[in-house]
This record gives C-alpha cells, structure tokens and sequence, in this order.
C-alpha cells in the first residue's frame, strides 16, 4: 500500500494536520520537543511506529538514529504504562481537539479541555499553509507520492 495513502485512510487528509506537527516531519530540525510533538500526534492517532519512521526517514533529510531511538522509546513508553493517565497531549484530527494521551486501561479521547474551559480552547492551526513552507513539503509529498510500505502481516 502505498504510505501517503495510508496515512490518508488513516488519519485524513495531511491539511488536517497541525502545521506544527507537518513542519516538524517535513521541514524541521528534529529537537527533543518536535520528536516528542511528532510522536505524541501519530501514536494519539494511530498511526503504526514503522510507518511512521518510514515516513520520517523518507521526508526528512535532518533525521537521525538518536531521533529514531527518542521515537521508538516513546511509542514503547506509552504502550507498556497501560495505567497512566494524562501521559502527553495531541491533537485528535477525528474530534478536532486536543485530547489526553492515556494508558489503555482509562478513556483513549479525553480532551484536555471539558466543559466551561472547552471555551477557551485555542484552535490549533491546521495544513501546510500555515507553515510557511507549503511549496516545499507538497514537493517532498509528490516526491514519494508513489513510495509504498509493505506489511508484514506475521510481526
């Protein structure tokens, strides 16, 4: 299958992504913070680790072994604290809110905001315009338009 396609099917339409997010897997150096940001969105929204390291590898020449190492500890941080409540927050693209990343055994699409204090959550900017660097990550996105990721249904 095709990776774009699938994190289409997936997630939706990349212009429904937060502009930070899309800037940090395409443009950005990968700080602490912006692996953090990448990694709490794609796990929030359930995108699969290597499809996600695929993509990074792919659209990201700035990418590197320890940013993968930060990544896939997250990822593993997150599924083994099955109790944990309130781990990260990200951006939930199918309730268009910011939403609390949990362990699985507490409620998987708690906004951080509920109630009175939903009013005063701020809209998360969303798509490349936002970017400030449109051109340039539609050029990486047809770039590997046709690149295709393989499951491997026995791991």
């Amino acid at each position: 299958m095709l990776i774009i396609q699938f994190l289409e099917l997936q997630v939706d339409d990349f212009n429904f992504w937060p502009s930070d997010v899309l800037f940090d897997i395409f443009i950005g150096v990968p700080t602490f913070q912006a692996v953090e940001r990448i990694a709490s969105f794609a796990y929030g929204n359930g995108i699969p680790l290597r499809i996600l390291s695929r993509l990074l590898h792919l659209c990201n020449p700035e990418w590197s072994e320890s940013s993968s190492i930060h990544l896939y500890s997250l990822y593993h941080m997150w599924r083994v604290e099955s109790g944990a409540v309130h781990q990260t927050s990200y951006y939930n693209v199918k309730h268009k809110k910011v939403c609390w990343l949990n362990g699985e055994d507490h409620i998987q699409n708690e906004f951080v905001l509920n109630g009175d204090e939903a009013a005063a959550d701020v809209g998360v900017p969303l798509g490349f315009a936002n970017t400030k660097h449109e051109e340039e990550i539609v050029a990486k996105l047809n770039t590997i338009h046709n690149e295709e990721y393989v499951f491997d249904l026995l791991h």
